[in-house]
Protein backbone atom coordinates (compact mmCIF):
# COMPACT_ATOMS: atom_id res chain seq x y z
CA UNK A 1 0.00 0.00 0.00
CA UNK A 2 1.20 3.50 -0.87
CA UNK A 3 0.31 6.85 0.74
CA UNK A 4 0.52 10.34 -0.73
CA UNK A 5 0.80 13.09 1.90
CA UNK A 6 0.30 16.82 1.38
CA UNK A 7 0.68 19.63 3.92
CA UNK A 8 -1.18 22.89 3.33
CA UNK A 9 -0.94 26.25 5.12
CA UNK A 10 -3.13 29.31 5.13
CA UNK A 11 -5.18 31.81 7.04
CA UNK A 12 -8.38 30.75 8.78
CA UNK A 13 -10.34 31.94 5.75
CA UNK A 14 -8.07 30.11 3.30
CA UNK A 15 -8.32 26.89 5.29
CA UNK A 16 -12.12 27.16 5.31
CA UNK A 17 -11.85 27.38 1.52
CA UNK A 18 -9.59 24.31 1.57
CA UNK A 19 -12.17 22.47 3.69
CA UNK A 20 -15.01 23.43 1.36
CA UNK A 21 -13.01 22.24 -1.64
CA UNK A 22 -12.27 18.92 0.06
CA UNK A 23 -15.90 18.27 0.92
CA UNK A 24 -17.40 19.41 -2.38
CA UNK A 25 -14.78 18.45 -4.94
CA UNK A 26 -11.69 16.55 -3.76
CA UNK A 27 -13.26 13.81 -1.63
CA UNK A 28 -15.81 12.78 -4.30
CA UNK A 29 -13.09 12.81 -6.97
CA UNK A 30 -10.63 10.70 -4.92
CA UNK A 31 -13.36 8.17 -4.02
CA UNK A 32 -13.90 7.43 -7.72
CA UNK A 33 -10.25 6.82 -8.63
CA UNK A 34 -9.28 3.22 -9.34
CA UNK A 35 -7.09 1.71 -6.66
CA UNK A 36 -8.03 4.17 -3.92
CA UNK A 37 -7.80 2.52 -0.50
CA UNK A 38 -9.00 5.46 1.60
CA UNK A 39 -8.14 9.02 2.48
CA UNK A 40 -7.91 11.38 5.44
CA UNK A 41 -8.35 15.14 5.24
CA UNK A 42 -7.16 16.80 8.45
CA UNK A 43 -7.47 20.41 9.59
CA UNK A 44 -5.36 21.93 12.42
CA UNK A 45 -6.85 25.37 12.94
CA UNK A 46 -4.47 26.24 15.79
CA UNK A 47 -1.39 25.74 13.61
CA UNK A 48 -2.95 27.05 10.40
CA UNK A 49 -2.33 23.78 8.59
CA UNK A 50 -4.25 21.09 6.76
CA UNK A 51 -3.11 17.64 5.73
CA UNK A 52 -4.22 15.26 3.03
CA UNK A 53 -3.34 11.57 3.18
CA UNK A 54 -4.54 9.41 0.33
CA UNK A 55 -4.01 5.66 0.30
CA UNK A 56 -3.48 3.54 -2.81
CA UNK A 57 -3.61 -0.24 -3.11
CA UNK A 58 -0.22 -0.35 -4.86
CA UNK A 59 2.43 1.68 -6.66
CA UNK A 60 0.62 1.40 -10.00
CA UNK A 61 -2.61 2.83 -8.54
CA UNK A 62 -0.68 5.70 -6.94
CA UNK A 63 1.12 6.42 -10.20
CA UNK A 64 -2.14 6.30 -12.16
CA UNK A 65 -3.64 8.91 -9.82
CA UNK A 66 -0.76 11.39 -10.25
CA UNK A 67 -2.45 13.49 -12.94
CA UNK A 68 -5.65 13.80 -10.93
CA UNK A 69 -3.65 14.74 -7.83
CA UNK A 70 -1.66 17.40 -9.64
CA UNK A 71 -4.76 18.98 -11.16
CA UNK A 72 -6.57 18.91 -7.84
CA UNK A 73 -3.67 20.59 -6.04
CA UNK A 74 -3.55 23.42 -8.58
CA UNK A 75 -7.30 23.97 -8.34
CA UNK A 76 -7.28 23.83 -4.53
CA UNK A 77 -4.62 26.53 -4.38
CA UNK A 78 -6.48 28.71 -6.89
CA UNK A 79 -9.87 28.27 -5.18
CA UNK A 80 -8.79 28.63 -1.55
CA UNK A 81 -5.55 30.58 -1.54
CA UNK A 82 -4.00 27.95 0.76
CA UNK A 83 -0.50 26.92 -0.25
CA UNK A 84 0.99 23.45 -0.30
CA UNK A 85 4.12 23.44 1.87
CA UNK A 86 5.20 19.86 1.37
CA UNK A 87 4.27 16.85 -0.69
CA UNK A 88 5.38 13.25 -0.39
CA UNK A 89 4.11 11.53 -3.52
CA UNK A 90 5.13 8.02 -2.46
CA UNK A 91 5.33 6.65 1.08
CA UNK A 92 5.23 2.98 1.82
CA UNK A 93 2.48 2.15 4.29
CA UNK A 94 4.18 -0.11 6.79
CA UNK A 95 1.05 -0.86 8.85
CA UNK A 96 -2.61 0.12 8.79
CA UNK A 97 -5.09 -0.76 11.50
Amino acid sequence: MIARISTWEGSAEQLEGWKSGVLNRVKPMVEKLDGNAGALFLLDRDQGRAYTITLWKDEEAARNSDAAAGGSQVRTKADSGATMQSWSPRCEVVAKI
